[in-house]
């Protein structure tokens, strides 16, 4: 499992996809950013003291 899987098992929280695109001509960058549609169906566990 990877790291960001287990953060969304663990903690229901909902992953954004985010990444960079190079624009022609050296004119700068773009960055996108998206909500996965993937949902966590699992419960966050509690947190220990």
């Amino acid at each position: 499992m990877t790291l960001p899987a287990r953060l969304v098992q663990q903690t229901g929280a909902l992953p954004l996809l985010i990444w960079g695109e190079r624009l022609a001509g050296g004119r700068g960058y773009r960055i996108r950013c998206c909500r996965s549609k993937a949902r966590s169906t699992a419960r966050p566990r509690p947190r220990r003291p």
